[in-house]
């Protein structure tokens, strides 16, 4: 018996599936029509001998810019570079607000701080600039830590994770 589904709830994976490394995922709910995006993780992968000259891989950003307007925000679940190594080459383009613990933001700081930025466009420092102003941290001693995206209540429970 087939249902018509108005919301539904749908996963595309943009990478990390069936490989180790460059996790992005999206999760999208709502009718086929007007479906809001949540975007988990932004990481890279890096390339092996038998891709000489190749230092990283990411995710193919193709479908969040084809459904900009709709995507609400970047979680980041923890800060390995297969999780969140893409964030300032790929999400500048997106005014978007990206959530993550203090920790992570402050990796994602570091990161910016050690990347040799001034080299590139101002356009792209500009941006890099707003992204890291749109982070969002979590309360550093939240076990549970919740936001609202949307229609859609996100929470993240404090876990362990080999660093």
């Amino acid at each position: 018996m087939a249902r018509n589904l108005k919301d539904e709830l749908v996963f595309v994976p943009l990478g990390g599936v069936g490989e180790i490394g460059m996790n992005m995922g999206a999760y999208g709910f709502g009718p086929a029509s007007s479906r809001k995006w949540i975007v988990v993780d932004c990481g890279v992968t890096f390339a092996g001998p038998h891709q000489p000259g190749i230092e990283l891989i990411m995710a193919d950003p193709t479908f969040l810019e084809e459904n900009a307007d709709d995507v609400l925000a970047l979680i980041l679940t923890h800060s390995h570079e297969d999780h969140y190594g893409a964030v300032l080459d790929l999400w500048p383009d997106f005014d978007r607000p990206v959530f993550a613990t203090p920790f992570t933001a402050a990796m994602l700081a570091a990161k910016r701080a050690s990347d040799n930025l001034t080299a590139r466009l101002t356009t792209l420092r500009q941006g890099v600039e707003d992204a890291e102003r749109r982070v969002v941290k979590y309360r550093e001693n939240d076990e549970v830590m919740q936001t609202q995206l949307g229609q859609h209540d996100e929470e993240q429970v404090r876990v362990t994770n080999e660093f």
